[in-house]
């Protein structure tokens, strides 16, 4: 006798619910790479649900796991963010395109300060 697959929750599933909407969400692209400026802890990555749209924004994990003394509360909005990656992108793109060589002087002399404090590292590592 053949039984008929069983069946997810929609709430569980990994896929489609009948409203269309994905259970799975989505990280941000700036999950992980966000840091709050007090503390120096991880900003996590948090989405609420409006009336008319969807909200994120990021929030210093110290102040939310641990107590409320230890951090104050700050956040910072994922669209705020957005904006101001892409001011800064235009603007370095701006400056590259303006002026080449320097820039090109500049990516080489960060690139070998880079090689050298890697090799630094990996020389502390064999001694």
């Amino acid at each position: 006798m053949r039984y008929p697959p069983a069946r997810k929750s929609a709430s569980r599933s990994n896929h489609s619910s009948n409203s269309g909407r994905s259970s799975v969400r989505k990280p941000s692209l700036f999950s992980g790479l966000v840091y709050c400026m007090d503390c120096g802890a991880v900003m996590t990555y948090h989405r609420t649900h409006g009336e008319n749209e969807a909200k994120a924004r990021f929030i210093c994990s110290n102040y939310r796991k641990n107590s409320k003394t230890t951090c104050s509360v700050h956040g910072i909005r994922e669209e705020d963010l957005y904006a101001i990656v892409l001011d800064d992108l235009r603007r370095v793109t701006h400056f590259a395109r303006q002026n080449e060589r320097k820039f090109a002087e500049y990516i080489g002399k960060k690139r070998t300060r880079e090689a050298q404090k890697e090799m630094r590292g990996l020389e502390k590592q064999i001694k």
